[in-house]
């Protein structure tokens, strides 16, 4: 598995799991977003996962 993947699942969980603020840190630690991109990326991926 790759670091990619790893962040990935972890950055999921939290999205699920409603853990906003942990997971635009995790955003943001593992990406190097600034806090804007971060905000998008949940926001994207939180859309994804909710279609699943």
């Amino acid at each position: 598995m790759t670091a990619w993947h790893l962040a990935g699942e972890v950055i999921d969980e939290h999205i699920l799991n409603e853990r906003i603020v942990r997971t635009l840190k995790a955003i943001r630690e593992q990406f190097g977003r600034s806090i804007r991109d971060a905000i998008d990326a949940f926001s994207e991926r939180y859309g994804q996962l909710r279609e699943r």
